[in-house]
């Protein structure tokens, strides 16, 4: 019975290995896919309906709650993570905002851009 029991320790112990690796490998992934998310986009700020942006979430989520590792948390400030999201989100619109406004003289941003969604938030 014992030998039964201490085969069973080493199943779940090997288990949480396992388990350990297999979490290590997905975090490599998506930060390898939020890279080239950012090389195509030139940000962090993800849609959140997708993988990617659920991820970016949990990262931050877990940063807010203490659990992040400090060194996957270095990684993504390498790559000017936004911690976030929101704040850079209206920074980055009020900029287009600007822009349009020295462009076209008025706010009368076209319907159905992305632009006139935020404004009309």
């Amino acid at each position: 019975m014992k030998k039964c029991l201490d085969s069973t320790k080493d199943l779940k112990t090997s288990d949480i290995t396992i388990s350990t690796a297999i979490h290590g490998e997905v975090w490599d992934i998506r930060y390898r896919e939020l890279e080239e998310y950012k090389i195509e986009n030139g940000d962090c700020i993800v849609p959140q309906k997708t993988d990617i942006g659920k991820w970016v979430a949990s990262q931050r989520e877990a940063k807010r709650k203490g659990v992040l590792k400090r060194s996957r948390a270095e990684k993504l400030e390498e790559i000017d993570f936004q911690w976030k999201a929101h704040n850079h989100t209206w920074d980055i619109k009020c900029e287009e905002l600007v822009k349009y406004k020295i462009e076209n003289e008025d706010f009368n941003v076209q319907r159905g851009s992305v632009l006139y969604n935020w404004v009309n938030e």
